[in-house]
Protein backbone atom coordinates (compact mmCIF):
# COMPACT_ATOMS: atom_id res chain seq x y z
CA UNK A 1 0.00 0.00 0.00
CA UNK A 2 2.90 2.44 0.71
CA UNK A 3 4.68 1.57 -2.28
CA UNK A 4 1.59 2.32 -4.55
CA UNK A 5 1.64 5.62 -2.29
CA UNK A 6 4.83 6.47 -3.22
CA UNK A 7 4.45 6.03 -6.90
CA UNK A 8 1.46 8.34 -6.40
CA UNK A 9 3.22 11.18 -4.69
CA UNK A 10 5.80 10.94 -7.52
CA UNK A 11 3.31 11.23 -9.99
CA UNK A 12 2.13 14.24 -8.71
CA UNK A 13 5.15 15.85 -8.27
CA UNK A 14 6.59 15.39 -11.54
CA UNK A 15 2.80 16.91 -12.52
CA UNK A 16 3.74 19.85 -10.69
CA UNK A 17 6.86 20.24 -12.00
CA UNK A 18 5.24 20.19 -15.93
CA UNK A 19 3.07 22.56 -14.83
CA UNK A 20 4.97 24.88 -13.45
CA UNK A 21 7.52 24.71 -16.16
CA UNK A 22 4.94 25.57 -18.31
CA UNK A 23 3.39 28.55 -16.81
CA UNK A 24 7.13 29.66 -16.56
CA UNK A 25 7.82 29.20 -20.77
CA UNK A 26 4.27 31.48 -20.89
CA UNK A 27 5.66 34.19 -18.51
CA UNK A 28 9.35 33.83 -20.59
CA UNK A 29 7.22 34.27 -23.67
CA UNK A 30 5.50 37.25 -22.59
CA UNK A 31 8.48 38.48 -21.44
CA UNK A 32 10.35 37.99 -24.76
CA UNK A 33 7.41 39.87 -26.84
CA UNK A 34 7.53 43.21 -24.07
CA UNK A 35 11.25 42.98 -24.36
CA UNK A 36 10.76 43.08 -28.23
CA UNK A 37 8.34 45.75 -28.26
CA UNK A 38 10.17 48.05 -25.37
CA UNK A 39 13.62 47.62 -27.91
CA UNK A 40 12.20 48.85 -30.87
CA UNK A 41 11.09 51.73 -29.09
CA UNK A 42 13.82 52.80 -27.44
CA UNK A 43 15.91 52.27 -30.41
CA UNK A 44 13.56 54.20 -33.33
CA UNK A 45 13.42 56.96 -30.66
CA UNK A 46 17.45 56.84 -30.47
CA UNK A 47 17.88 56.30 -34.18
CA UNK A 48 15.72 59.43 -34.90
CA UNK A 49 17.51 61.35 -32.36
CA UNK A 50 20.54 60.66 -34.17
CA UNK A 51 19.31 62.01 -37.29
CA UNK A 52 19.98 65.82 -37.98
CA UNK A 53 16.53 67.54 -39.16
CA UNK A 54 18.74 70.46 -40.64
CA UNK A 55 20.04 67.79 -43.44
CA UNK A 56 19.00 67.38 -46.80
CA UNK A 57 20.50 63.71 -47.00
CA UNK A 58 19.69 61.00 -44.44
CA UNK A 59 22.78 59.32 -43.20
CA UNK A 60 23.57 55.97 -43.91
CA UNK A 61 23.31 55.35 -39.96
CA UNK A 62 19.53 55.61 -40.81
CA UNK A 63 19.18 52.95 -42.83
CA UNK A 64 22.38 50.68 -41.24
CA UNK A 65 21.17 50.42 -37.55
CA UNK A 66 17.75 48.95 -38.37
CA UNK A 67 19.56 46.60 -39.22
CA UNK A 68 21.05 45.30 -36.13
CA UNK A 69 17.35 45.85 -34.79
CA UNK A 70 15.88 43.23 -37.60
CA UNK A 71 18.96 40.76 -36.11
CA UNK A 72 18.52 41.26 -32.39
CA UNK A 73 14.63 40.67 -32.95
CA UNK A 74 15.19 37.70 -35.01
CA UNK A 75 17.40 36.09 -32.27
CA UNK A 76 14.58 37.30 -29.54
CA UNK A 77 11.71 35.34 -31.65
CA UNK A 78 14.13 32.26 -32.30
CA UNK A 79 14.67 32.02 -28.34
CA UNK A 80 10.63 32.37 -27.90
CA UNK A 81 10.71 29.55 -30.91
CA UNK A 82 12.36 27.52 -29.07
CA UNK A 83 10.31 28.05 -25.83
CA UNK A 84 7.41 26.99 -27.61
CA UNK A 85 8.76 23.98 -28.96
CA UNK A 86 9.20 23.24 -24.82
CA UNK A 87 6.09 24.01 -24.35
CA UNK A 88 4.60 21.96 -27.21
CA UNK A 89 6.95 18.66 -25.58
CA UNK A 90 5.30 19.08 -22.18
CA UNK A 91 1.76 20.04 -23.37
CA UNK A 92 1.53 17.01 -25.60
CA UNK A 93 2.89 14.90 -22.90
CA UNK A 94 0.13 15.63 -20.99
CA UNK A 95 -2.10 15.30 -23.33
CA UNK A 96 -0.81 11.60 -24.00
CA UNK A 97 -0.69 10.57 -20.78
CA UNK A 98 -3.90 11.93 -20.02
CA UNK A 99 -2.72 13.69 -16.90
CA UNK A 100 -4.28 16.63 -18.36
CA UNK A 101 -8.21 17.08 -18.81
CA UNK A 102 -6.94 20.97 -19.88
CA UNK A 103 -5.14 20.28 -22.26
CA UNK A 104 -7.06 17.49 -23.99
CA UNK A 105 -10.48 19.95 -23.44
CA UNK A 106 -8.20 22.98 -25.31
CA UNK A 107 -7.13 20.57 -27.91
CA UNK A 108 -10.89 19.69 -28.80
CA UNK A 109 -12.00 23.43 -28.17
CA UNK A 110 -9.54 25.25 -30.49
CA UNK A 111 -9.78 22.54 -33.47
CA UNK A 112 -13.76 23.74 -33.95
CA UNK A 113 -14.44 25.53 -36.67
CA UNK A 114 -16.31 28.15 -34.69
CA UNK A 115 -13.76 28.95 -32.16
CA UNK A 116 -11.70 32.01 -31.85
CA UNK A 117 -9.09 30.68 -29.70
CA UNK A 118 -5.77 31.14 -31.83
CA UNK A 119 -3.53 30.84 -28.34
CA UNK A 120 -0.53 32.62 -27.45
CA UNK A 121 1.14 31.93 -30.62
CA UNK A 122 -0.05 33.28 -33.16
CA UNK A 123 -0.44 36.80 -31.82
CA UNK A 124 2.79 36.81 -30.87
CA UNK A 125 4.87 36.04 -33.43
CA UNK A 126 2.74 38.24 -35.28
CA UNK A 127 3.92 41.16 -32.76
CA UNK A 128 7.48 39.98 -34.27
CA UNK A 129 6.74 40.09 -38.02
CA UNK A 130 4.54 43.51 -37.26
CA UNK A 131 8.35 44.77 -35.48
CA UNK A 132 9.89 43.98 -38.20
CA UNK A 133 8.39 45.02 -41.00
CA UNK A 134 8.25 48.60 -39.09
CA UNK A 135 11.37 48.29 -38.51
CA UNK A 136 12.38 47.64 -41.89
CA UNK A 137 10.34 50.58 -43.32
CA UNK A 138 11.03 53.24 -41.03
CA UNK A 139 13.72 55.06 -42.67
CA UNK A 140 12.00 54.70 -45.92
CA UNK A 141 8.93 56.41 -43.76
CA UNK A 142 10.33 58.87 -42.02
CA UNK A 143 12.93 60.24 -45.17
CA UNK A 144 8.89 60.53 -47.02
CA UNK A 145 7.50 62.49 -43.95
CA UNK A 146 10.44 64.87 -43.19
CA UNK A 147 11.70 65.69 -46.81
CA UNK A 148 14.95 64.08 -46.11
CA UNK A 149 16.84 62.77 -49.40
CA UNK A 150 17.72 59.24 -49.45
CA UNK A 151 21.69 58.21 -49.13
CA UNK A 152 23.85 58.61 -51.98
CA UNK A 153 24.86 54.98 -51.33
CA UNK A 154 21.94 52.79 -52.21
CA UNK A 155 23.78 49.76 -50.99
CA UNK A 156 22.50 50.26 -47.51
CA UNK A 157 19.30 50.86 -48.61
CA UNK A 158 18.99 47.85 -50.41
CA UNK A 159 20.63 46.12 -47.58
CA UNK A 160 17.62 47.02 -45.20
CA UNK A 161 14.96 46.18 -47.70
CA UNK A 162 16.38 43.00 -48.20
CA UNK A 163 17.18 41.76 -44.44
CA UNK A 164 13.66 43.39 -44.06
CA UNK A 165 11.99 40.68 -46.40
CA UNK A 166 14.05 38.09 -45.30
CA UNK A 167 13.27 38.73 -41.30
CA UNK A 168 9.55 38.71 -42.95
CA UNK A 169 9.75 35.59 -45.01
CA UNK A 170 11.90 33.66 -42.30
CA UNK A 171 9.34 34.52 -39.32
CA UNK A 172 6.54 34.12 -41.10
CA UNK A 173 7.56 30.80 -42.56
CA UNK A 174 8.71 29.32 -38.58
CA UNK A 175 5.22 30.94 -37.14
CA UNK A 176 2.70 30.14 -39.68
CA UNK A 177 3.60 27.60 -42.28
CA UNK A 178 2.19 23.62 -40.72
CA UNK A 179 2.89 24.43 -37.27
CA UNK A 180 1.18 22.12 -36.34
CA UNK A 181 3.49 19.39 -37.99
CA UNK A 182 6.07 19.81 -34.40
CA UNK A 183 2.91 18.88 -32.68
CA UNK A 184 1.76 16.02 -34.55
CA UNK A 185 5.73 14.70 -34.00
CA UNK A 186 5.63 15.11 -30.10
CA UNK A 187 2.45 13.14 -30.04
CA UNK A 188 3.63 10.14 -31.60
CA UNK A 189 7.10 10.16 -30.17
CA UNK A 190 5.28 10.38 -26.53
CA UNK A 191 2.97 7.59 -27.79
CA UNK A 192 5.65 5.41 -28.84
CA UNK A 193 7.46 6.51 -25.35
CA UNK A 194 4.29 5.66 -23.49
CA UNK A 195 3.25 2.57 -25.21
CA UNK A 196 6.07 0.30 -24.48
Amino acid sequence: MSEKLEINSLLSEDKFKIFNEINQIHVQRFQLTLGAITVFGVFIGWVVTKENPATKQASDFLFAAPILLLIFLFLLFLYGYTLDRTLTALSTYLRVSKQSTWEEDFTSFRGRKSSMAVGYYAVENSIFILLGAVTASFPFILCGLTNIEFPSSKKVELMLAAFGLIYIIVVFVMSFVNPASYERDAIEKWEKILNK
